[in-house]
């Protein structure tokens, strides 16, 4: 909305989300393709880690190597120069299939491999060596995990901090986390602080249950009253029971909503066209004893009348129909169809 008020004459230009799936599915393709379907986690349309260590190891030992007449030791010295040869074979393939460039980030964690790829977009690729050199000069405020409101919370407690503050800053403080966080928040975040938190992938076709299932929709949220409230609620639910269903889920215990609303102060249009902006949030818990989803439609409109009650609560604290920004459901404790299990790979 910026924009078109300083340039009324630009055209706003819809997505194309089957050229999104398009590309997505070569993104998918290609990376499947180079390092095997158990390896690789997908995140988004667009982004997913993979768990190469296997890999890694192999250029180690020697199996992998850049030519059939290159020897064991040569290949020890240079699993780097390897490595970073194969993956840009793959970001070559992914733009020639698709037009579209793609960046790899790599390091021993998916903290690591994440903040390395945001580093090298918008086209690049960097294999990050040494993770504690890496981890000291990143932004504390670019851990996952660490939002607009748990960064106000530390400057709070450490006012010598600022939000440009780096890893090694927040290190050199001895206890400066603990004032504000759990013990187990705030050594998870040092760990992560000093490069050595370790993480591992959960891939696709990981043949472990899920024990929740989440969805959210937090784009091109406006509702001017609260038919809309309940239009999107109804569709997202209807939604989230065809995934249940597409997993083999036969009932669940809990379900939890979470609103997201507009932070006091903040305009009603954010820089990012139909974006969230800055949010707060609040999260509804309701405990459905075992609902099965076979009697799911029956029971949606009571559960809708709660929760229309629960978002028109937040008018006691100022919030309006205008100021919602987005909303997401989870639900927890699965319980699953055994005799109808099957190994599922990405939904399909």
């Amino acid at each position: 909305m910026s924009a078109l008020r300083k340039c009324p004459e630009l055209l706003s230009v819809g997505y194309n989300f089957d050229e999104t799936k398009k590309v997505a599915m070569v993104l998918y393709d290609e990376a499947i393709l180079e390092f095997g379907a158990d390896v690789v986690q997908p995140v988004s349309c667009d982004e997913m880690f993979i768990d190469i260590s296997k890999y890694v190891k192999d250029i180690e030992n020697g199996s992998e190597t850049m030519e059939e007449s290159e020897n064991l030791e040569e290949s020890k010295n240079r699993p780097f120069e390897i490595l970073k040869t194969r993956l840009e074979n793959l970001r070559k393939r992914i733009f020639e299939i698709s037009s579209c460039s793609a960046s790899i980030g790599c390091g021993r964690s998916t903290t690591i491999a994440r903040l390395a790829t945001k580093k090298c977009k918008p086209d690049g690729l960097l294999i990050v060596e040494n993770s504690e050199d890496f981890m000291e000069n990143q932004k504390f405020s670019d851990l996952p995990g660490i939002g607009p409101n748990t960064m106000t919370k530390l400057l709070l407690q450490n006012p010598e901090f600022t939000k440009d503050s780096t890893c090694a800053d927040v290190v050199s403080k001895s206890g400066c986390l603990e004032k504000v966080f759990s013990v187990e928040q705030a050594t998870k975040w040092e760990s992560m602080c000093k490069g050595v938190y370790k993480s591992s992938i959960e891939p696709a076709n990981s043949k472990s249950k899920q024990k929740s299932m989440a969805l959210e929709m937090n784009f091109g949220i406006r509702c001017l009253n609260y038919n809309h409230v309940k239009k999107i609620l109804t569709d997202l639910l209807k939604l989230i029971k065809k995934r249940l269903l597409d997993k083999f889920v036969v009932s669940f215990d809990q379900l939890q909503l979470t609103v997201n609303f507009r932070q006091a102060g903040h305009p009603l249009e954010p820089v990012k066209f139909g974006g969230m902006g800055i949010c707060e949030g609040r999260t509804f818990t309701y405990e459905l004893r075992k609902l099965r989803l076979a009697d799911f439609d029956g029971r949606l409109d009571g559960v809708l009348e709660g929760m229309l009650e629960s978002v028109e609560s937040l008018e006691e604290v100022g919030i309006d129909c205008l100021d919602l920004r987005g909303f997401g459901f989870k639900c927890n404790k699965l319980d699953y169809s055994e005799n109808k299990m099957k190994k599922v790979f990405f939904g399909k």
